[in-house]
């Protein structure tokens, strides 16, 4: 999504992420766009390559022996979003560790980004692209870990 005012991206991140109200006046009712009945799952996944604007979460996706995505509640005690300034959208983050199931084959495989989507599998809508602070080199009997607050998704 284009990167609109920080009051906007803060919003809807927290309504994506959170499943909590975007109060944006005018907007849906007259409190704004509402949360959700059922919160729901998004799903985490890494890339080795952007998947791109134009990708699916199986885009640039590892495939590593033992991989699966991560599945994370729509809910405020899994994300935490901050507000953006004049410059740059806000931010959510994870407020868990979010940990993958340990590689078991070879070869080695690099993980450089993260993506947020909505199916546990398949092609699924790709909802929110991020790399990562550091690229993270998987190989067998390696488990990858992302600690609390360690993947920033953007509205941008």
């Amino acid at each position: 999504m284009a990167a609109g005012s920080s009051i906007f991206d803060q919003a809807v991140l927290s309504l994506l992420l959170t499943n909590t109200t975007a109060n944006l006046t005018g907007i849906g009712d007259a409190a704004g766009l509402q949360p959700s009945l059922t919160a729901g799952t998004l799903y985490v996944s890494l890339h080795s390559a952007s998947p791109g604007k134009g990708g699916t979460q199986s885009t640039n996706e590892l495939g590593f022996t033992g991989y699966t995505r991560i599945g994370v509640s729509r809910a405020a005690t899994s994300w935490q979003v901050t507000a953006g300034g004049a410059a740059y959208p806000g931010t959510g983050y994870n407020l868990a560790a979010i940990t993958y199931p340990v590689m078991t084959g070879a070869p080695a495989v690099t993980a450089a980004y993260a993506a947020l989507g909505t199916s546990p599998s398949g092609t699924g809508y790709l909802l929110l692209i991020a790399p990562l602070t550091a690229a993270v080199v998987l190989t067998a009997n390696v488990i990858a870990l992302f600690p609390s607050a360690s993947l920033f998704f953007t509205a941008d």
